[in-house]
């Protein structure tokens, strides 16, 4: 049961632990030393139908966003993208190593650093909403993830990083005791609005 979130459980611990070893304000004052990042193109991005989302879908890159109304973590967070990609990769989740299948009748089948899961989803394509379902060795998981398709046939899937730490500490009594995981809780709690996951392709 400690690895049925192998996937979510990374990014989360990669990307608090980069935060708890720099404070937002260390990480403001890097950023005010570096340039302005290049003007990139937006992609315009929906929510996939139901069909659009069956398929095996391999991972390609990490993906990490603030969605809180908090200006400075917002440009902490984005300052982040680099550091989570390496911390990814040291984690063993690297681009064309994953999948995430989604089968008919809501059949699920993950593979993430070196783990496969097998489990079950409902998706909403009014909402792109994905509900998760994973079962190990008897113990439940549910985790409420939210999907986007860009026009370049990208998917991205993302986690809310305070919501899904806490279905995977109720899940497991291992988990819930867990000190680092505790502090990663806490700091987290602070910041709500993070959003962490990746990106996908056929």
């Amino acid at each position: 049961m400690k690895r049925i979130a192998i996937f979510l459980l990374l990014a989360i611990g990669c990307s608090a632990t980069s935060l708890h070893a720099q404070s937002f304000a260390d990480k403001l004052r890097q950023l005010a030393g570096m340039s302005q990042p290049s003007e990139q193109t937006v992609v315009k991005k929906s929510y996939p139908s139901a069909d659009e989302l069956l398929g095996a879908w391999t991972y390609r890159a990490p993906s990490i966003e603030y969605k809180g109304n908090d200006l400075l973590a917002s440009i902490a967070v984005n300052g982040l993208k680099s550091e989570i990609a390496a911390a990814y990769v040291k984690g063993g989740l690297k681009p064309g190593k994953g999948s995430v299948i989604f089968k008919r009748r809501g059949k699920v089948h993950i593979s993430m650093g070196g783990q496969e899961l097998d489990g079950n989803y409902t998706y909403s394509s009014k909402t792109g909403t994905l509900h998760l379902i994973l079962e190990r060795e008897g113990t439940r998981a549910i985790f409420v993830g939210y999907v986007t398709l860009a026009e370049n046939k990208v998917l991205t899937l993302q986690f809310d990083a305070n919501e899904a730490i806490k279905a995977a500490r109720h899940a497991s009594t291992e988990l819930a005791k867990n000190s680092n995981l505790n502090n990663v809780s806490q700091l987290l709690a602070n910041y709500p609005g993070i959003m962490l996951g990746g990106e996908f392709s056929k």
